[in-house]
């Protein structure tokens, strides 16, 4: 049995207490237990034995798992790990695991700041692991690709039969009184001006989109101002800005929030449950695609989270609002994406620009139909949705036993 050691510095906490820079750490979905699926937790046990351990007598790996974007997580480690476990790392007696599997972005100056903490505390790179959610990373022996959210949604899906669609719903052939839903809870600067190019297109009243449960979060972001989620606004040429009128656009989508959707609104305000708990195919029956925005736009990481995997169960497809690459990570999974149903060309332009007005050209497309073309649109894809529902809802997608590997394989 291969044995992998995890050493804690207090059993019962993680690893890394929040200190006054504001870094924080908390336990997210690395071990595997029997929340991440019982046949998963079940060949895990047969093949490891997890140990956790405050014993430095053998090789063990220290993991941090920071809560929230990396920011100063890489050069407040001098501070927060203790010397004794440094000077394992040093001695190659311990490896450095930074887990961000429950985000896919990371800092520009990631790889600059993680050399310069191996160089100030003269511990080998080699004994240095980072795994991510983001599939675009550059992957080496020791950054590793989990995909953590496929594999969560999956076992929400299975574990709870009361969250994903029914084959009874989807040979319902009524027609559908919206075209689009579009659930969006943080309204990041992407998110607003997707939401005021709809508006600007008389699409809004098409869909169903919620955006800002919160109302203060409404003006969480200025206009056109670049975040750590976008580098740039998605429209950046004044000459574009001033041809779409989208300042007064914008504001006049903001004064227009929070939009709530009617369905269940006290689950909807509630930006923890909406990810997991509360869906309810009852909202994506009213609807024949979805719109899903992601993290991020305007980045060189994608973030494949819940919003991503979540449609698929529902037999729905999706337009994506997010870097480029989702449409064929989807396909990279063993899933089918809906093209030529729909037009995806937008996944491969890297012009941020372009590729919203690509984004919203193909909504503005599929809102032109009338009803009854839009509901023969939806059924002629149907090969392809019962495909991905069935593929998420009752396969066993298990991320973590090759991971495992490759960790036993760092310290054996």
């Amino acid at each position: 049995m291969k044995e992998l050691r995890f050493y804690y510095d207090n059993l019962s906490e993680p690893n890394c207490m929040p200190n006054d820079m504001g870094v924080t750490f908390g336990n997210y979905g690395f071990m595997v237990t029997r929340a991440t699926g019982i046949k998963n937790f079940e060949k895990i046990q047969k093949d490891f034995k997890i140990t956790f351990t405050k014993d430095r007598s053998k090789k063990y790996f220290y993991l941090v798992e920071p809560q929230g974007m990396y920011t100063e997580v890489i050069q407040s480690l001098t501070t927060l790990i203790n010397k004794d476990v440094l000077k394992d790392m040093k001695n190659n007696k311990a490896i450095l695991c930074i887990c961000y599997i429950q985000e896919g972005d990371y800092h520009k100056d990631f790889y600059k700041d993680i050399n310069k903490f191996c160089d100030d505390t003269s511990i080998s790179i080699n004994n240095v692991i980072f795994l991510t959610n983001n599939p675009k990373i550059e992957k080496t022996k020791n950054i590793f690709n989990v995909n953590y959210y496929l594999n969560h949604m999956t076992v929400t899906y299975q574990n709870n039969s009361d969250r994903y669609n029914s084959i009874e719903n989807l040979n319902d052939d009524n027609v559908r009184p919206h075209y689009f839903l579009s659930l969006n809870r943080n309204p990041k600067l992407h998110r607003q001006v997707l939401g005021s190019l709809l508006l600007k297109n008389n699409l809004l009243d098409k869909g169903m989109m919620s955006m800002g449960y919160d109302v203060d979060g409404i003006h969480k972001f200025d206009n056109y101002v670049p975040t750590d989620f976008n580098r740039k606004t998605p429209i950046y040429s004044e000459e574009k800005i001033k041809e779409l009128d989208l300042h007064r656009h914008i504001s006049e989508f903001k004064n227009m929030c929070p939009l709530l959707i009617d369905d269940d609104v006290e689950d909807l305000r509630d930006d923890h449950t909406l990810g997991w708990i509360n869906i309810h195919p009852k909202t994506y029956n009213k609807a024949y695609f979805s719109i899903i925005a992601g993290n991020s736009f305007d980045t060189p990481w994608l973030h494949p989270d819940e919003k991503f995997w979540k449609p698929l169960g529902q037999f729905h497809p999706f337009i994506w609002v997010g870097p480029t690459g989702g449409m064929q990570h989807l396909k990279d999974m063993g899933f089918k994406s809906f093209s030529p149903y729909i037009d995806e060309s937008y996944d491969t332009e890297e012009d941020c620009e372009k590729r919203m007005l690509m984004i919203v050209n193909e909504i503005k497309r599929l809102c032109n139909m009338n009803k009854e073309e839009i509901h023969e649109w939806y059924y002629s894809m149907q090969d392809i949705l019962i495909y991905n529902w069935k593929r998420i809802v009752e396969n066993n997608i298990n991320p973590f036993y090759e991971l495992y590997n490759k960790l036993f394989n760092l310290v054996k």
